[in-house]
């Protein structure tokens, strides 16, 4: 096997953990309401959408990255510093082909 393919079953690994994280920390926040939830709004969606786009699940990872845009842009507006962070990889996943 060479370096660089081993080095890509390795990213392969962490974004497969990431995404195994992700989504069990999204679990527990699940019950609250929105305004319990605002410091962590888009956080889980925009981990969920880097672990698939790792994966290259580029429609599923679209689909997480619009969302946690959409959930920031929708909380904190379009400056704040979390908005600006959901909207870079949306912008790189966007150009990504399936």
């Amino acid at each position: 096997m060479t370096k660089h393919c081993r080095s890509g079953v390795f990213v392969a690994g962490l974004a497969v953990e990431a995404l195994t994280e992700a989504r069990c920390a999204e679990k527990p926040h699940r019950p609250f309401p929105d305004h319990q939830r605002l410091p962590e709004t888009g956080a889980v969606e925009l981990t969920l959408a880097t672990a698939l786009f790792g994966l290259r699940r580029v429609p599923e990872a679209r689909r997480q990255s619009a969302a946690a845009h959409g959930a920031c842009l929708a909380s904190f507006g379009p400056g704040h510093r979390r908005t600006v962070e959901a909207r870079t990889p949306l912008e790189r996943i966007v150009g990504a082909r399936p």
